[in-house]
């Protein structure tokens, strides 16, 4: 097991948690009548975002590039208001074609990532390299422009949710494609909420999910070589996010496992400190 431990790392929180509490519950929100559009949501993280949506009364528009999981994760929610598509995020008009048909919405998840194959920068296939900056990077800033364009929500705002890692803080070895490419992006996103604020009806946040063990991470990992954690809590803490109470971490990165609670006690400080909570030079 990595002797690395994830509550060791500073925090601007006491509380970490490991699993989804009360708090943040699906029973605390109210999506009815509001559509969130989750990539990369056939299995992991993503399709638990979009059940936790889903619970909470969204319509859900899940989107995978894989048929058969789509399909099985579709049957899955067919108890609730869900739409599926079969779609690679890389495949721009493909994308633009769901927008189209699903209409307006409201809350857009980017959980669709490229994880090249572990291990040494200096080895790292070109072609691996290129493909981590083309979907982690552009695909994701050209689904956020697409998003933008369109009409404005029933809610009167967009949320746009990036599904990071922590490993932009961290740095750690045979991931330098991904890990990169995820930093240019939270990066981004900075400028982004810079240039699209709460008051235009827009709000943007990364988030680490956690340490959870999904299919993409099992084929670099093996379920007993770290502590995992509750795929729920960054499901959860994404309805939080989404629901207008944390308007004040517009474009701020925050990770699932702080508690909202003693978040909402750090307010006045986040909103003060224009650079808190963001990628910038500590000093």
């Amino acid at each position: 097991m990595p002797s690395l431990d994830l509550t060791k790392i500073p925090r601007p929180v006491e509380t970490y948690h490991s699993e989804s509490y009360s708090r943040i519950l699906p029973s605390n929100f109210d999506y009815n009548n509001k559509t969130a559009l989750i990539t990369g949501s056939s299995s992991g993280i993503g399709y638990a975002i979009a059940k936790a949506f889903a619970v909470a009364g969204a319509r859900v528009v899940i989107i995978s590039r894989s048929p058969g999981a789509l399909e099985e994760a579709r049957r899955d929610l067919e108890a609730f208001k869900v739409l599926a598509y079969t779609a690679s995020i890389s495949d721009e008009n493909r994308m633009k074609q769901v927008f189209d048909e699903v209409g307006r919405i409201d809350i857009l998840a980017l959980n669709a990532a490229y994880i090249h194959d572990f291990g040494p920068t200096v080895v790292l296939p070109e072609d691996q390299m290129q493909a981590s900056f083309d979907m982690n990077v552009i695909a994701q800033w050209k689904l956020v422009k697409t998003f933008i364009d369109l009409p404005m929500p029933s809610s009167s705002t967009k949320t746009v949710i990036n599904i990071s890692t922590a490993g932009i803080h961290l740095a750690p070895p045979h991931q330098a494609a991904y890990i990169s490419s995820k930093t240019a992006f939270v990066q981004l996103c900075q400028h982004l909420a810079t240039e699209h604020t709460p008051k235009e009806c827009f709000r943007i946040f990364s988030m680490h999910p956690g340490a959870i063990y999904t299919p993409a991470v099992a084929k670099n990992m093996g379920r007993d070589e770290f502590p995992w954690e509750d795929v729920n809590l960054p499901a959860d803490f994404c309805l939080w996010l989404a629901s207008g109470q944390a308007d004040f971490l517009h474009g701020k990165f925050v990770w699932a496992q702080w508690d909202v609670d003693e978040l909402i006690s750090l307010k006045d400080r986040i909103v003060r400190e224009q650079r808190f909570l963001q990628m910038s030079l500590g000093m």
